[in-house]
């Protein structure tokens, strides 16, 4: 099925179309981007690129083009040091909303090969800063990425539209007279099943249930992580007073009346052997982060 999703993305792609790949989560649209990217570069593609992402997935990107396409040079277009000159000289530029946002009378006077949105529901309202300052980003392809394409209204359709192919629906106005008010208000079916041919061809959506046979088998990984010195120290402290004060609890009013000590215990030794950090005002830091 990631096959054919790159096969896809590729035909619409050579006929200068804008498509949605709306995958359910965990199905690898990410890759399926990557591959896209990938091979247009093989092919001659000479121009940069831009992935535009939530900041919370930067990392994840440029790992993942980092381990599935090392040939593809990537700028990380984000943090006080951004240089758009320096970023235009490779072959990815990965940035994220607010960056792209704040910087788009930078941005807007580049041309870029392709423009990827990931979590395009980012851009859902026409009237963001976000979603007005992606539209005057100049790019040859343009992809959309998203697990959820549509969570409350059609307007959040549009506005992808209105990124992918901007001719498709014309203004916003005009969308809501001929479907968005239709549909919504008035259940009109014909209307939904009129809107639901349109934009067949350019999005694509798998669910799991679907390519079920096609996953691989899931594979778990126990990393067993000792507790360091300074967490140790901390964590016998407080389970001695916690020990003490609860005997003294049952000696006094029995087992009964003092669960909710006993659980105060438990919680709180269970968040010093988790997240130290946040029983320590970040004093003390878990060695799960080395």
């Amino acid at each position: 099925y990631q096959r054919y999703g790159v096969q896809w993305l590729s035909c619409l792609t050579n006929h200068n179309l804008g498509a949605c790949l709306a995958d359910d989560m965990g199905l690898g649209k990410t890759i399926q981007t990557i591959s896209i990217l990938a091979l247009s570069y093989e092919n001659g593609v000479k121009k940069a690129s831009i992935v535009i992402v939530p900041k919370s997935l930067i990392d994840n990107w440029a790992a993942e083009l980092e381990k599935f396409a090392p040939n593809l040079d990537v700028y990380a277009y984000y943090g006080t040091e951004r240089n758009i000159d320096e970023a235009m000289k490779h072959t990815i530029v990965l940035t994220t909303y607010a960056v792209m946002r704040n910087d788009i009378e930078i941005l807007q006077k580049e041309t870029f090969e392709f423009a990827v949105l990931d979590e395009v529901q980012q851009i859902k309202n026409t009237t963001s800063q976000a979603s007005k300052a992606v539209m005057l980003i100049n790019a040859a392809h343009k992809i959309a990425l998203s697990g959820t394409p549509m969570e409350n209204n059609l307007g959040e359709l549009y506005s992808i539209f209105r990124f992918l192919n901007p001719a498709m629906f014309g203004t916003e106005g005009e969308f809501n007279r001929r479907y968005g008010n239709p549909i919504q208000k008035d259940g009109d079916e014909d209307s939904a099943r009129e809107l639901s041919a349109k934009i067949r061809p350019f999005i694509l959506r798998r669910l799991k249930q679907e390519v079920a046979k096609e996953l691989p088998e899931r594979t778990e990984q126990v990393i067993y992580v000792d507790m360091s010195p300074e967490q140790v120290l901390l964590y016998e402290k407080q389970r001695k007073f916690y020990q003490d004060m609860i005997r003294g609890e049952i000696a006094k009013n029995g087992f009964e009346k003092s669960q909710f000590c006993i659980l105060q215990g438990l919680s709180e030794l269970r968040q010093i052997a988790t997240v130290p950090e946040s029983k320590t005002e970040g004093a003390i830091e878990s060695p799960k982060w080395e």
